[in-house]
């Protein structure tokens, strides 16, 4: 039996140390997304969707898409060169954004379906200058839908025409006052520049409305939250970059009718070689395995972990085992206080959780060291590990003899190494076994420490000491309830016996 379980572990180990090199070798020459066919399918741990830090983007992508791997980008041309190079699954824009994509690269392919329906709007401050400003534009906006305008720039900026498109300002003479403008680039074809200049669909719009009711314009291009901020602090007077009408934004600042209806909508590569539907389990697993393990440098998490539980337990271990046979002995040998108080610490011991245990040292000694997390940890470990040798002794002591070796080293007839020598004669076997045991499941316990972090499992601490008027109430009442209720499960099975 034991050549079985030998066996079984060497499997074990091997298979542990070939996956890591099965992978490597694997998942970089099958380097292909999973890209899903349906809407519904990009609902899937294997997709990567792109959206850009700061727009509406990200919140649908994670309402729609809870199991997908949401992928930030500082900017809309960061997200498209990683579609471009197959590192993410999809990217998430404006239809009439990903539509001008496709006009200028057959690289880019729309879903058929949007996410979600939108409106889109100029926005104003939210002053009475800013609702004046809004009335104005909402009356000129709703000419220009029923004589035909409207439509026209749709077809202008929207359609599938790949011109070069301008627009043109020359109403700079305006007698009504000036207009100060901020709309950012990076937004084909609502807002961008071309030869320097700014052009797109609603700055052609905004032109028109200047020239009808005589306003001179300053158009000055900002990042997309500069627009947000700047228009909503009343900085300027109007802004625009294609901004979807959402109920958040409206609680900062004023939006006009809608100047587009469309949606949110998926882009992905139309290059069938970077796409590949989920292989067999072994190659999901490869996969998987690579990009959890290796690109998302989790193996620098588990080779520290690993390193902590190691330093934990040999702290335990080598702390442990003599300061456990130091307990019995002073239970057995010392004056009669001295022995009642280290049998108390013990049954202490025995009732309080190792995790408990540990914060205690954590707080009263070494919250403010660097490695004090680890010092508390190995200690307090350490200490319920001690508890553990000192109930192996004191039950292999009472087998020999029926009880007499330990009585006889309780009386003084057995000095230390004596009884030592003699308890190690009659059940060196069994304890050895019953010891190797113990280190295990120690091992198992201060693996929990080494990969969460001593220090993260003294955060509820943390928030228990932050909310309390008292310290160390909290913990003690937390203690006192554990105590309690490990005595009465001891006192139950001592009477299923």
């Amino acid at each position: 039996m034991k050549m079985k379980n030998k066996n079984l572990l060497a499997i074990i180990l091997l298979f542990i140390l070939i996956m890591p090199l099965m992978s490597l070798s694997g998942c970089k020459k099958d380097n292909k997304l999973y890209v899903p066919d349906t809407l519904d399918g990009f609902n899937d741990e294997d997709v990567r969707i792109g959206v850009v830090k700061g727009f509406v983007f990200e919140n649908i992508a994670r309402e729609h898409y809870p199991k997908a791997q949401i992928i930030l980008f500082d900017t809309r041309e960061d997200s498209y060169k990683a579609l471009t190079t197959g590192a993410v699954s999809a990217v998430m824009d404006d239809d009439a954004v990903i539509r001008a994509r496709m006009r200028s690269s057959a690289a880019y392919t729309m879903m058929d379906e949007y996410v979600e329906n939108c409106d889109y709007g100029m926005i104003f401050p939210p002053n009475e200058e800013g609702e004046n400003l809004r009335t104005q534009f909402n009356t000129y906006l709703a000419g220009q839908k029923e004589n035909g305008n409207l439509q026209t720039l749709d077809d202008k900026w929207f359609g599938e025409s790949t011109d070069n498109k301008v627009t043109s300002y020359d109403f700079l003479s305006g007698t009504n006052g000036t207009i100060s403008l901020a709309y950012s680039n990076d937004n084909i074809p609502f807002t961008y520049r071309s030869a320097g200049k700014p052009v797109g669909y609603e700055l052609d719009l905004i032109a028109g409305f200047c020239r009808e009711y005589g306003y001179s314009l300053e158009a000055e291009m900002v990042s997309f939250e500069d627009v947000l901020n700047g228009v909503s602090e009343g900085k300027y007077d109007m802004g625009c970059s294609g901004f979807t009408i959402t109920e958040e934004r409206a609680k900062r600042m004023l939006f006009s009718d809608s100047t587009y209806s469309g949606g949110v909508a998926l882009c992905i590569n139309s290059n069938a070689e970077l796409m590949n539907n989920k292989g067999s389990f072994f190659t999901e697993f490869k996969k998987k395995f690579y990009r959890t393990f290796v690109e998302d440098q989790r193996y620098v998490i588990f080779s520290e972990g690993l390193s902590v539980t190691l330093a934990i337990i040999a702290m335990t271990v080598i702390i442990g085992s003599p300061l456990g046979l130091f307990l019995y002995i002073l239970s057995r040998k010392a004056p009669l206080v001295i022995a009642l108080l280290t049998r108390g610490f013990v049954w202490l011991i025995y009732r309080i959780p190792a995790v408990l245990l540990v914060i205690a040292i954590y707080y009263a000694y070494w919250k403010d060291l660097a490695i004090g997390g680890i010092i508390a940890s190995g200690i307090g470990f350490a200490i319920c590990f001690a508890e553990e040798v000192y109930r192996m002794l004191e039950r292999y002591a009472s087998r020999v003899k029926g009880g007499r070796l330990e009585k006889q080293f309780i009386l003084g007839y057995k000095n230390n190494e004596d009884f030592l020598d003699e308890l190690v004669k009659e059940c060196g076997k069994p304890m050895l076994e019953s010891y190797k045991e113990r280190i295990v499941s120690f091992i198992k316990m201060s693996a929990v420490v080494g990969y969460v972090g001593t220090v993260d499992l003294t955060k509820s601490m943390d928030l228990i000491r932050s909310k309390s008027l008292e310290i160390i109430l909290p913990f003690i009442a937390v203690t006192i309830c554990y105590i309690l209720i490990i005595e009465l499960v001891v006192r139950i099975m001592k009477k299923w016996k």
